[in-house]
């Protein structure tokens, strides 16, 4: 069932419960008085009503969180990796990481209207600093740029393939999958002083999943950037032994 029509179906049968309660209220509280066979089905009828009007309420603000955040998910998927790459990596002094590109991308869907040229330069930037971020505990690393080319070390760098704000109104109206952001990214590492040698080659995937809740466009996307970098820099850590997956 659709998210908004769970939560009119729930809302409805909250009124109808509230309504119901309001109906079997006990208003003598006398048990021995005149008429006090009929008062304890009363009050069990108005007990269970409360109950059941108590879960519902909980599950009509649980609904409402998840249309609020939303779900968003990446993946790393299609690994290809030379023999020796894990060695390789362990024994780099520094990773450098370039802003990532976009060449060819697919860039479509609700972006955010006026803001969408600022994002859409800021993101390759933003991702490869949050990927630095991520990785610099356990490894010298550093943010270098498009023409800087480093003597030693290993290099990581990305490709926006497809950029896919989809519909934030009918990820909150409708949901369950309706106007699903999509994010595409291509990862490539080579050691620096063999460029022409790739190391790792591997996709971060993913998007807002089933909702994208009330969360606006800019916002849906930058958490799926937010997620690449990390689901990249966790691969990264898996690859130099300091992650499990």
């Amino acid at each position: 069932m659709k998210l908004i029509r769970m939560r009119i179906l729930l809302t409805a049968l909250l009124n109808w419960t509230n309504a119901r309660a309001a109906l079997f209220s006990v208003t003598n509280t006398n048990d021995c008085g005149a008429g006090s066979a009929h008062l304890i089905p009363s009050r069990r009828r108005s007990m269970l009503l409360t109950e059941r009007r108590s879960v519902i309420q909980k599950l009509l603000v649980f609904l409402t969180c998840v249309a609020v955040v939303g779900c968003q998910s990446v993946n790393v998927k299609d690994v290809r990796s030379e023999s020796s790459a894990r060695e390789t990596l362990a024994a780099a002094e520094k990773i450098y990481v370039r802003p990532f590109t976009m060449d060819n991308t697919v860039i479509k869907g609700d972006l955010g209207g006026s803001k969408k040229e600022g994002r859409l330069q800021q993101w390759p930037q933003d991702i490869a600093q949050l990927v630095v971020a991520d990785l610099t505990p356990y490894k010298p690393c550093e943010v270098i740029g498009p023409d800087v080319k480093p003597d030693k070390g290993v290099v990581l760098e990305g490709n926006f393939d497809t950029i896919d704000g989809g519909s934030g109104a009918a990820r909150f109206w409708v949901g369950m999958g309706a106007g699903e952001s999509i994010l595409r990214v291509t990862c490539r590492m080579h050691e620096a002083s063999k460029p022409d040698v790739t190391l790792y080659e591997f996709q971060a995937r993913g998007g807002s999943k089933a909702e994208g809740g009330l969360l606006g466009a800019m916002d849906t996307m930058d958490k799926n950037v937010q997620n690449a970098a990390h689901h990249i820099a966790k691969f990264v850590k898996t690859e130099l032994g300091v992650e499990t997956k």
